[in-house]
């Protein structure tokens, strides 16, 4: 009878570590026995329904090469997040004086992520960043050569805080089936994006926040003709004027620069979706103060132009377009005052957006709007923060729902 129940007892034990024998056990258990805290460095571990770790987000405050190894030896990996965590030490009471404290064990771009075959999305964060009142204070890390022969399987790849240099980049455009690619707080050499021109499967490009006297955006963006979306936020052109001529598959850009920059984007005709912002920070100033050459292709259903100097030629341009349903201009600065009294696109025109900027006082808009009444389809109009002594006429607008309009100028006015 004891030998049976010995033998039972054995048997749930060993079933027991059987259904419990999984990758995220593993890690966990490996973790506990370094004295390290599992939750807070593994903040997501997600299995397949055989135990195999599939996803994996890895916070390294105070890991060693060892540890990263270990984490990383699973081949079943598909979804890594890894983020280079560093602390503050803010014991210092005098505001703005914090600093950095070092990383106690390994802060570098591990190696061992070349090796996982398997890795579709890879997002790794080198997160020494902090803020000095409204300056970002910040720093990048290298990346060793060979480190970004990542897996051919991977379709999304997001760096953050890294100093690419042209051997870098090279590595990742032989990611053949790469379909997404960000950037954010990098550096890039000066051959820029020249190694994905020949690149197949790249459809979206995002770069966020360029740094320091780097903040230049990156030279020939225009070569990589696979893109279909492209977003780029706080950037200057170096050039007054970027060829994206040959990007005929592009249908999305968002372009958020800090000084004036020429774009002929006439010939895309696939280009449906297209915003120019400028700044509204402390940091780059607030918005642009000269005219750009602007010119825009036929295709265009969504434009949105805010924090712009406009010219009478931008005018001409924006009336012209014949397909828009959606349009913001938002001006700035010395922009003439606004000239526009028809629309080619009248018939298509479901949300319309026209305003000064919050940070200019000066009125642009007359009472020349009479080609409001046009717009049969507008949906939306928003035509607030200006001063305007009469109310547009607006009776032939029968699916307009919303209107946002300054009625409080306006009875000023009646005064």
């Amino acid at each position: 009878m004891n030998l049976k129940f010995i033998f039972k007892v054995l048997s749930a034990s060993l079933l027991a570590s059987f259904f419990n024998a999984n990758d995220c056990n593993e890690i966990k258990e490996y973790l506990e026995k370094k004295s390290l805290n599992y939750k807070s460095t593994i903040e997501d571990c997600s299995m397949d329904n055989e135990g195999n770790v599939v996803g994996l987000k890895v916070m390294n405050a105070d890991l060693q090469e060892e540890d990263v190894n270990k984490i990383l030896s699973y081949e079943s990996i598909k979804n890594l997040e890894y983020v280079v965590d560093f602390k503050i030490d803010d014991t210092k009471e005098i505001p703005y004086t914090e600093v950095f404290l070092p990383h106690p064990g390994y802060s570098g771009f591990p190696s061992v992520i070349a090796g996982l075959p398997n890795l579709e999305i890879l997002n790794f964060n080198y997160r020494y960043f902090k803020y000095i009142k409204y300056s970002p204070d910040l720093k990048q890390t290298t990346v060793d050569e060979g480190s970004l022969k990542l897996s051919k399987k991977l379709k999304k790849l997001t760096l953050s805080q890294l100093n690419l240099n042209n051997k870098n980049l090279e590595e990742l455009s032989t990611l053949t089936n790469l379909e997404e690619l960000e950037f954010n707080y990098c550096i890039f050499d000066n051959d820029g994006l020249s190694a994905f021109k020949n690149h197949e499967n790249l459809v979206k490009l995002t770069i966020n926040n360029l740094t320091g006297d780097e903040k230049v955006l990156p030279s020939n963006i225009g070569g990589i003709k696979s893109l279909k979306e492209i977003h780029i936020e706080q950037c200057y052109c170096e050039e007054s004027n970027y060829d994206l001529s040959n990007l005929s598959h592009l249908e999305t850009l968002y372009f958020e620069t800090t000084q004036k920059c020429d774009l002929d984007l006439s010939k895309l005709d696939k280009l449906t979706e297209l915003s120019i912002i400028g700044p509204t920070d402390i940091v780059f100033g607030i918005g642009i103060d000269e005219p750009s050459s602007l010119k825009f292709p036929d295709s265009l259903k969504k434009l949105k132009l805010t924090e712009l100097t406009f010219s009478s030629d931008n005018y001409k341009e924006i009336a012209s377009l014949p397909n828009l349903e959606e349009l913001a201009i938002v001006f700035y600065g010395d922009s003439v005052v606004f000239t526009i009294k028809s629309l080619k696109c009248q018939d298509n025109l479901k949300k319309l957006i026209i305003h000064p900027s919050n940070y200019s006082n000066r009125s642009i808009i007359e009472n020349n709007l009479d080609f409001l009444n046009d717009l049969k389809n507008l949906e939306y109009l928003d035509l607030s923060i200006d001063s305007i002594s009469e109310i547009p006429q607006i009776k032939n607008l029968k699916k307009l729902n919303i209107l946002i309009f300054p009625i409080i100028d306006y009875l000023k006015s009646q005064n």
